[in-house]
């Protein structure tokens, strides 16, 4: 399916009609004499890309990434980069390709008068885009229940792994500080996270297939190793609760100073405990207002 209208209009107008590889950059609309077949005069040379490949087999398919034909995941390039990108994805990977779209669209802002401003606006709005993205942050809900229930999805995991990488290569452009220290905090609590429910899992795949304690040197050492748990659990949702309140602040603070309308329909970033792992099986949901004590 090709990229929406409305998206592919979008991508021309921030990428300037031109391909968006540093090394190119060269103008995707080529002047030609008017003819019965071609009115308008001019030949398009550029396309709209999938930086994330729409079907299976395709360059950097992932099949958790929603929405793959709207603007956050089109990149404007002349086909020979196209078919560049595409042929080796070893290289040319999601978050380098990423990184190729937001320095363009920089640039390109950079050229037009009062342009600078808006371009870091852009540079800060394709940041905040692809954590949204890279942590699957409209699936929220059933990413703190998997959580709460111990089943983490290996795309959350690896997907924060690529936002820190990112968030903490950018080049600030220093122009709204409290936007960077937040998009900071969440990626560095999500890490936080992420590191304190993977020292068990390991053990928590074995632990409970009978019998149990073949996986330990000794009764004893399963036994202590299941007094551990509990500890755990509470450290790892105390790290849950400080990173949903960590993006609430963040979400705010993007409302206030690059769209209005940031995550408004989706509402407050909240914990679900669908199960009831915390209640006594009674289903909740939980509004975060503050950080939790003893825990990043």
């Amino acid at each position: 399916m090709p990229a929406e209208r409305k998206d592919e209009k979008i991508l021309w107008a921030y990428g300037g009609g031109r391909c968006a590889m540093p090394s190119c950059r060269k103008l995707l609309v080529m002047k030609q004499p008017g003819t019965k077949r071609n009115a308008s005069g001019a030949t398009v040379l550029g396309e709209a890309c999938h930086i994330r490949g729409e079907n299976p087999g395709s360059a950097r398919h992932d099949p958790g990434y929603p929405n793959v034909n709207r603007y956050p995941n089109l990149i404007l390039l002349c086909e020979e980069h196209h078919t560049i990108i595409d042929d080796n994805e070893a290289e040319w990977t999601v978050g380098r390709v990423e990184e190729i779209k937001r320095d363009h669209e920089a640039w390109i802002h950079g050229l037009v008068p009062g342009g600078a401003e808006e371009a870091n606006r852009r540079y800060y709005h394709g940041l905040v885009e692809q954590l949204v993205s890279d942590m699957s942050l409209r699936r929220w809900p059933d990413i703190s229940d998997s959580f709460i229930r111990n089943v983490v999805p290996k795309w959350f995991v690896d997907g924060v792994r690529n936002s820190t990488l990112v968030v903490h290569g950018a080049v600030w452009p220093g122009t709204i500080p409290e936007l960077e220290g937040h998009l900071l905090n969440v990626v560095d609590r999500a890490t936080t996270l992420v590191n304190a429910f993977l020292e068990k899992t390991d053990l928590l795949r074995t632990a409970f297939r009978p019998p149990a304690s073949q996986h330990f040197d000794s009764y004893m050492d399963y036994m202590k190793f299941c007094d551990t748990l509990p500890e755990w659990e509470d450290r790892v949702n105390r790290y849950l609760f400080n990173l949903t309140h960590a993006l609430n602040l963040l979400a705010d603070c993007v409302r206030r100073s690059l769209d209005p309308e940031f995550f408004r329909e989706a509402g407050h970033f909240t914990v679900v405990d669908a199960l009831g792992a915390m209640s006594e099986l009674e289903g909740r949901v939980y509004f975060v207002n503050g950080y939790h004590e003893d825990g990043p």
